[in-house]
């Protein structure tokens, strides 16, 4: 039997910004595991409305809200940069009040969060929200509860995308494939030390495990040869530079070898993959390791639309994407791959994979900081 508990009255055009009708959200519960809560949110500059459903119950609640909350919103993923920890704590703990304590009853015999964010707070990692009320001072992690510690966290961009089925792109041959162009440019761009490291020792675990005939690594590859082998993979990892923006006069995108960005007569240069020929592409990934600095978000387009290179990937047919928020240092970039590969070959899911990663960089001082485990998301079904 399913309960529901709706939203009686609600601002003009809900439905058409957060998919919840009554029948979908049904439709939703018989999707979803014991031990799973999706979570939708919609937040105006004057309203947050939050959606959640589980598989026996549905639960909206509307709730005012003012400059003062965007502020804040604005203020921990500010901090959560900066590594500015009392900003982070206090905005950490409101958030986790305003986005997550009004289901708190609902979260009993739980493991796994589905979040469809909505635009106002798309790229804000859940994971770091404050879960306790520890007000004594100094504000450190070693005090701090995050939500990652009892949760694991998937996002996705779109209830109705969520719940569709998967695309009927070719089967791909092989397990894993991955790509490690090694920048080596006469620019400002750096080139990325630890990808060539960093893909041969996730070669070394696949081996172990008995897939040595199911992986295939590209170094030093470049656009085309990304195009021409992607569809290959049944798990795809880039180590490479993303532009989240533009970048002397370059649309955003992921960098290859052979990208020149002093050829500014090129739009865009040979080298880099942008968004449009992301979509494109024709995948059928179940996983997609974007391994780049700020590669979960794109850029604003001309007519001020945010672009996203995940949902993009996510368009032309890949599964799931762990992807970054920010700028990430590629040696951590590098270790906490190589942690999350482990545990998956281990028989991990994803998503436990991941949040388990997290809880080792927690436990280390060096690590513990939000900074440095954050940025990573995972979107996808």
């Amino acid at each position: 039997m399913i309960a529901a508990i709706l939203l009686v009255s609600a601002p003009n055009g809900l439905n058409a910004q957060t998919d919840t009708t009554g029948n979908h959200l049904k439709q939703i519960q018989e999707k979803l595991k014991s031990d799973e809560i999706l979570l939708e949110y919609y937040l105006s500059d004057s309203t947050l409305i939050l959606t959640a459903v589980t598989n026996d119950v549905i639960y909206s609640s509307c709730q005012s809200v003012d400059l003062w909350f965007l502020t804040i919103v604005k203020r921990f993923s500010r901090s959560l940069k900066t590594a500015g920890y009392y900003n982070f704590y206090v905005s950490g703990q409101t958030l986790y009040a305003f986005l997550v304590a009004p289901i708190e009853d609902l979260l009993l015999g739980k493991k796994r969060m589905i979040i469809i964010p909505g635009e106002e707070l798309n790229g804000l990692p859940f994971e770091a929200f404050i879960r306790c009320h520890n007000y004594s001072e100094p504000f450190t992690p070693k005090n701090s509860h995050y939500l990652v510690q009892d949760f694991e966290i998937i996002y996705h961009w779109s209830l109705r995308k969520w719940e569709e089925p998967f695309n009927c792109n070719p089967e791909p041959e092989l397990l894993f494939i991955g790509f490690s162009p090694v920048i080596k440019t006469k620019s400002a761009i750096s080139t990325i030390p630890f990808s060539l490291k960093e893909t041969t020792e996730i070669g070394r675990l696949f081996k172990k495990k008995g897939y040595p005939d199911q992986q295939i690594f590209i170094q030093f590859s470049g656009e085309e040869s990304f195009v021409k082998n992607v569809t290959r993979g049944k798990i795809i990892h880039l180590a490479t530079h993303c532009i989240s923006g533009k970048y002397d006069d370059h649309p955003g995108g992921f960098i290859f070898t052979g990208f020149q960005p002093e050829e500014k007569a090129a739009h865009p240069s040979p080298g880099l993959l942008t968004s449009e020929e992301i979509r494109d592409l024709h995948l059928n990934a179940d996983l997609l390791v974007l391994n780049s600095c700020s590669s979960y978000r794109g850029f604003m387009s001309a007519g001020m639309n945010s672009v996203y290179f995940s949902r993009n990937f996510m368009i032309a047919g890949v599964h799931n994407i762990l992807s970054t928020l920010w700028n990430v240092t590629d040696e951590y970039a590098h270790h906490f791959m190589i942690d999350f590969y482990r545990r998956w070959l281990s028989g991990k899911t994803y998503s436990e994979a991941l949040r388990e990663v997290k809880l080792q960089m927690i436990s280390n001082p060096k690590t513990a900081l939000p900074l440095v485990w954050a940025p990573y998301i995972l979107m996808g079904q």
